[in-house]
């Protein structure tokens, strides 16, 4: 029988960079990880024991999440209306939180609810 893992990532208001806190659940066992204790650990300089690899491996994908995010992505294009005859995209989707915008007023360079890099060429402009 395999142990669930429950893992989620909230905001954590308390401080003032605004950083996000990880929660992992395993087997009744939390862990809580900042986004830079996360840094800390993946620092090469940073030399500490660990009682298990669970503190390395979650460090090691928050850290591939992060740079993922980087990567520029294309969004998905939508539209609810015609001119002329042609389908008008006047909406965009983030690639990676799902969340819509206004093509023509809300042209990010990044998601402002997830941070992904949107990818705006090939038509796109």
């Amino acid at each position: 029988m395999s142990k669930s893992v429950l893992i989620s990532i909230r905001p954590n208001m308390g401080t003032e960079t605004g950083t996000a806190e990880l929660v992992l659940c395993r087997g009744g066992n939390y862990m809580r990880m900042t986004t830079e204790r996360a840094m800390e650990i993946l620092d090469t300089q940073h030399r500490e024991h660990y009682e298990s690899i669970e503190p390395v491996n979650e460090a090691c994908r928050m850290g591939r999440e992060a740079l993922k995010k980087q990567l520029p992505t294309r969004p998905a294009l939508s539209g609810d209306g015609y001119a002329d005859g042609v389908l008008v995209y006047d909406t965009w989707e983030c690639p990676n939180c799902g969340e819509q915008y206004e093509v023509d007023c809300e042209k990010h360079k990044h998601c402002p609810n997830c941070g992904q890099a949107i990818d705006w060429s090939e038509g796109h402009e």
